[in-house]
C-alpha cells in the first residue's frame, strides 16, 4: 500500500515508516511518509543479533531528511537527551514504559 492510499483510508492520520538506513529514509520521504523510525540504535533485546546503527548513523540520517526522525532500538531513560541531542524528534520504546 502506498502512503497516499494509506492516507486516504485512514484520512488524515499520519503516516510513518520504519527504515534501517539513509536510503530507506530517502524513500520513504519522497514517498510522502509524514516521518520514519529509525533503530535500532543500540543493542535491544527484541532483536537479538541484529547490530545496532549507533548514535552517529541516527545523527546522520537526521540530517539526511527533512521529515521528523524517531529513535528506536535500546532506548533508556539515560539516552533520551544523547536522541534529541542528535535532532531526532524523539522515540519510540518498549521496555522503556513497562
Amino acid at each position: 500500500m502506498s502512503v497516499a492510499d494509506a492516507r486516504a483510508l485512514l484520512g488524515r492520520s499520519l503516516v510513518g515508516r520504519s527504515v534501517h538506513s539513509i536510503e530507506a529514509a530517502q524513500l520513504a520521504e519522497n514517498e510522502g511518509a509524514d516521518y520514519v523510525i529509525f533503530g535500532p540504535v543500540w543493542v535491544t533485546a527484541s532483536h537479538p543479533g541484529v547490530k545496532p546503527a549507533g548514535l552517529d548513523a541516527l545523527a546522520e540520517l537526521v540530517r539526511s531528511v527533512r521529515i521528523p526522525v524517531l529513535a528506536i532500538g535500546g532506548v533508556t531513560e539515560a539516552r533520551v537527551d544523547e536522541i534529541l541531542a542528535v535532532g531526532a524528534a524523539g522515540y519510540a520504546a518498549i521496555r522503556l514504559f513497562e
